[in-house]
């Protein structure tokens, strides 16, 4: 709060005596304020105040280390094929979505290359139906074949049967013949030893013979005969063999067919159909999108231009992938690991959470440093969103160890340092600190304040040793012992956040943040000046307001501001329901 009133008064002591030095513009702030001090020093008028605790954290101590921001990996979009490319209307530095486009790539060579492709496949399928058309043909025709071959095979075994029927009656005639061939022999023998001894005509001999060679030659003829039927059989017997080869090649045949034919044909439709929906696919990638949402950070130079396969025609910057990058010093390292998180800073001042991520095996020998990657955990503000961009690191230099803290608000800075006030039974005393460094909205308190301590931290821009305060988290129209009348509790916004301020509607008199004042009422109406001390002077706040049973709304109008200002702002009321109505 001090430092926004010093500002504000410097402004206005500027316009006002031009060119004068800034020793004696703060020579002027602190008489004004020892005076405005002096005025409300000890017997004088009671300071409303905020305290807020000096807490004990454990904290560790921090060094500013400069490191940057590192874009993730970029997604290059290029040319499917050669062709002219025809960019969208789109230049460096533009955000892009996933699928928007950013080129169109000429595509009558792909498509000249699909139409032949589809010729291609269209006399593949004919010369499959045609192939496998001849297959089944050659499968009916093997059928018919066997059919054929099992048909000869019964008549060969049939005929096998005949002959081996004909062998054994051959052989029983054999067996006769050669028996009757005996007889006659031995007759015929008989016969010419007969006629040799003139007992018998020698035509008797001859006829006898006659016979028996008649006999011999029907056992001959009926040996040739057996022969004959024997070589039959053997020869049906191997026609037998043979067919049942043939069957069985056959059934091999049928039951594996060659299908290589089939096979290769329709290993090339697969082939073809492959290239097809790659085809396809390369004329619409033809139409060259983005790949994610993002940044562009590169496009090609022509509008319409040549582009050959794989050339890059743009690159898209993912817009959540940056990370921080610092040179840690080695000796940190240790502090840096150990640490949840990292505060960092943009040049703005925004804060942002950083993880370690990895450290990368990369020292510098001449700052002694080691690369360390950082995670970002929160969001990541508009001035660090580019590569290179500079952060500030608050780096750990020690183990954590309990300091005291205290907020910003209550530090007021000083000729040779800064002070604090701290609420003591009612009074502000005066204690001059050391600063350590900024923790979030505190500092850290190396000497002369202790934790537990209540710090005052609103109001305190017009305290001095010793100012009699009141806490202003007392309870809300709280009255003054032995007045009476009614408490209200009055509240409104201004720039700086909202304000408020206790109103006492007494039967003697009435008070103002306990300050006497004089207050006009007419009806329901209500009019009165009340006074706030600032630094740079006094603010008279002119209240006109309308009172309607324990509410109060209307008007404030504030004074005294440097530059003449006069804002007019809104400001309710609300009366403490334990007082009674003022007579």
């Amino acid at each position: 709060m001090s430092f926004s009133y010093l500002f504000q008064f410097f402004r206005f002591a500027g316009g006002c005596v031009g060119g004068r030095s800034v020793v004696s513009l703060l020579s002027t702030v602190m008489m004004l304020a020892a005076s405005l001090a002096h005025a409300q020093g000890y017997g004088g008028r009671t300071a409303s105040v905020e305290t807020a605790p000096a807490k004990q954290e454990v904290l560790s101590r921090f060094t500013d280390v400069q490191g940057r921001i590192v874009a993730g990996n970029s997604s290059a979009i290029t040319a499917v094929t050669n062709g002219v490319v025809d960019l969208a209307t789109l230049r460096i530095g533009d955000m892009v979505e996933e699928g928007q486009l950013i080129a169109t790539q000429d595509s009558k060579t792909l498509r000249r290359q699909l139409a032949l492709l589809e010729i291609r496949v269209a006399d593949a399928k004919i010369r499959l139906a045609e192939a496998t058309q001849a297959d089944r043909d050659e499968t009916d025709r093997q059928q018919r074949q066997r059919e054929n071959l099992r048909l000869r095979l019964v008549e060969a075994n049939a005929r096998i049967d005949e002959l081996e029927a004909d062998l054994r009656h051959e052989a029983d005639q054999l067996a006769v013949n050669k028996r009757q061939l005996e007889l006659l022999e031995g007759k015929a023998k008989r016969a010419q030893d007969l006629a040799d001894r003139n007992t018998l005509p020698s035509e008797a001999a001859e006829t006898a013979l006659g016979a028996s060679l008649n006999a011999r030659q029907h056992m001959l003829a009926r040996e040739a005969t057996i022969t004959g039927k024997t070589a039959q059989l053997a020869n049906a017997r191997s026609a037998v063999a043979r067919t049942r080869l043939e069957i069985d090649q056959l059934e091999r045949d049928i039951a594996a067919p060659d299908g290589f034919t089939i096979a290769r044909i329709e290993a090339e439709i697969r082939q073809f159909e492959a290239d097809i929906t790659d085809l396809r696919a390369d004329i619409r990638d033809t139409n060259l999108v983005a790949p994610r949402d993002g940044q562009l950070v590169f496009l090609a130079e022509l509008q319409q231009g040549y582009s050959r396969e794989g050339d890059v025609i743009a690159r898209v910057l993912a817009m959540d992938e940056f990370e921080v990058e610092a040179e840690i010093p080695v000796a940190h390292m240790e502090f840096v690991g150990a640490a949840d998180n990292i505060r960092s800073f943009d040049l703005e001042g925004q804060m942002m959470m950083l993880k370690p991520r990895a450290v990368l095996p990369v020292q510098n020998a001449r700052t002694g440093t080691q690369t360390v990657r950082f995670r970002i955990t929160g969001d990541l503000p508009p001035a660090a969103r580019a590569d290179n961009a500079v952060i500030v690191l608050k780096v750990p230099t020690s183990s954590p160890a309990p300091v005291v803290t205290v907020l910003k608000d209550a530090v007021l800075p000083v000729v040779g340092g800064h002070i604090v006030y701290v609420a003591e039974e009612g009074i502000a005393i005066k204690r001059r600190i050391r600063l350590g460094e900024a923790f979030g909205d505190s500092f850290v308190v190396l000497q002369g304040l202790e934790a537990g301590a209540e710090v005052i931290v609103r109001g305190n821009e017009a305290l001095n040793d010793g100012k009699k305060i009141k806490i202003g988290g007392a309870p809300a129209g709280k009255k003054p012992t032995g007045l009476g009348g009614e408490a209200w509790s009055l509240n409104w916004t201004t720039s700086r956040g909202p304000a408020s301020a206790d109103l006492l509607l007494g039967t003697e008199k009435s008070l103002f943040n306990d300050e006497e004042i004089s207050v006009v009422r007419a009806g329901d109406s209500i009019n009165f000046i009340g006074k706030l001390f600032l630094p740079f002077g006094v603010l008279d706040l002119d209240f006109n307001g309308t009172i309607e049973g324990n509410n109060m709304a209307g008007k404030v109008t504030l004074r005294g501001l440097p530059g003449g200002r006069e804002p007019t702002l809104d400001f309710t009321g609300t009366k403490d329901s334990g007082t009674k109505d003022a007579d």
